[in-house]
């Protein structure tokens, strides 16, 4: 990760995305590209909308809920719950109660969607070692479609880690 300009705070701030690890789809690797150039998180509030399609379902204290503008092939819901009160990047750092704020969150989303079952995978830390595009601490909640053609009975969804 490289350092650049803040140019709102005038502070040296990390670029917060792995063009690389992003690189599964043309626009969304374009997507990536300029953001890394504007030396800004993507994930932190007051910059979401910026290049995110999707419309935010619900906010709560700790988190905001949307679905992944950039889904995995295979997915019928793909739900990020992405943390809120400020810039984030390690489990450590997370408060016990914004971990049960997000489960919660996942129980509303299940019982609103009526899912049967999906998975929940969390970002944490460096994206060389998650195999994140984003480095702020966020959760995906996605549930595959058995119906898509990219549905693979053995594999499932796939999720590039580390």
């Amino acid at each position: 990760m490289t350092k650049k300009k803040d140019p709102e705070n005038k502070n040296d701030s990390k670029i917060h995305v792995n063009v690389e690890n992003g690189a599964r789809d043309k626009e969304y690797k374009k997507v990536l590209e300029a953001i890394h150039a504007g030396g800004f998180c993507p994930f932190c509030e007051k910059n979401l909308m910026i290049h995110h399609k999707k419309k935010i379902h619900f906010k709560t204290k700790y988190w905001i809920v949307t679905e992944n503008s950039w889904p995995y092939k295979g997915t019928k819901h793909h739900f990020l719950i992405i943390y809120r009160p400020k810039h984030l990047c390690h489990i450590k750092d997370l408060s016990k109660e914004a971990f049960v704020d997000r489960f919660e969150i996942e129980k509303k989303l299940c019982q609103k969607y009526k899912i049967k079952g999906g998975t929940t995978m969390m970002r944490f830390g460096s994206s060389h070692d998650t195999g994140a595009s984003v480095e702020h601490l966020h959760f995906h909640l996605i549930v595959a479609n058995k119906k898509s053609k990219d549905h693979d009975p053995v594999v499932g969804v796939m999720a590039r880690l580390g």
